[in-house]
C-alpha cells in the first residue's frame, strides 16, 4: 500500500513519496510507453493531470451487468429469473456477488428467490471484512460524512451536510473530495446540482457499523 491510513486519499506513506514524482513524470514527459494503474485510491497528481489536454484518463470499474450471471451460474444457484435483481442489489461487483452466492448456496440451498425474501442487502461476514479494509483507512471527517449520507433517504448536495456534521466546512469539503477519490460515493447531477449518496451495500455497512 502506497498511501497512508487515517489521512485523506492519496497521501503517500513515509518512504513512498517518490512515487508522486514518478507518476507525474510518466504523465508529462514524452515517451512511447503506457502505464495502467489499478488502485482503490486515486493519486492526487493523477486527479490533477486527468484533463482533456493531457494523455491521462481515469476509468472507474463499474457493474459487470449481465456478465455477472456467470458468477451465479458457477455457484449453481437456482431461480435464474431473479438473478438480475440480485446483481442490481450488489452493484454487479464480482467479489460481493461471489461471497453472497456462497452464502446463498450454503444457507438457502442455492435458492435466490428465498434469499431475496430477507431484508436486503444481507452482508456476508466475508463481505463485511472486505469493506472494513477501505473503511479502516478513513479519517474521522470522512467517516462522519459517510454516516450522514447513510442516514439520508435521497442523494444530497454538499451544502446540505455542512450544518449537520461536527466538522468545519473546509474539513467536510475535503472529506467529500477524498471519498470521491476512494470511489466510495455515488454522484449524480440533477437540475445543475451535484448530489452525493451511498449505494445500498455501503449504506447498510455504515449503518451496522455505527450502531
Amino acid at each position: 500500500m502506497l498511501f497512508s491510513s487515517r489521512q485523506l486519499a492519496g497521501q503517500y506513506q513515509t518512504g513512498y513519496e517518490d512515487y508522486q514524482l514518478f507518476f507525474k513524470l510518466i504523465a508529462e514527459v514524452c515517451h512511447q510507453s503506457c502505464l495502467i494503474l489499478n488502485s482503490w485510491e486515486k493519486p492526487r497528481e493523477i486527479a490533477r493531470l486527468s484533463k482533456e489536454d493531457r494523455p491521462v484518463r481515469c476509468f472507474e470499474l463499474g457493474s459487470l451487468g449481465e456478465a455477472a450471471k456467470e458468477i451465479l451460474k458457477s455457484q449453481k444457484l437456482a431461480d435464474e429469473e431473479t438473478w438480475s435483481t440480485l446483481i442490481d442489489i450488489y452493484q454487479g461487483n464480482p467479489l460481493w456477488l461471489e461471497l453472497t452466492a456462497t452464502l446463498i448456496r450454503e444457507l438457502f440451498g442455492g435458492r435466490v428467490s428465498e434469499f431475496l425474501q430477507c431484508e436486503m442487502p444481507i452482508l456476508d461476514e466475508g463481505l463485511q471484512f472486505q469493506l472494513s479494509q477501505p473503511f479502516g483507512r478513513l479519517t474521522a471527517a470522512e467517516l462522519a460524512v459517510m454516516v450522514n449520507l447513510a442516514n439520508q433517504p435521497e442523494p444530497v448536495a454538499v451544502s446540505q451536510c455542512l450544518n449537520k456534521i461536527a466538522f468545519s466546512p473546509s474539513e467536510i469539503l475535503n472529506a467529500v473530495r477524498s471519498l470521491g477519490n476512494r470511489f466510495l460515493l455515488d454522484v449524480v447531477e440533477e437540475e445543475k446540482i451535484t448530489l452525493f449518496s451511498l449505494n445500498a451495500v455501503l449504506k447498510q455497512y455504515v449503518i451496522s457499523m455505527s450502531i
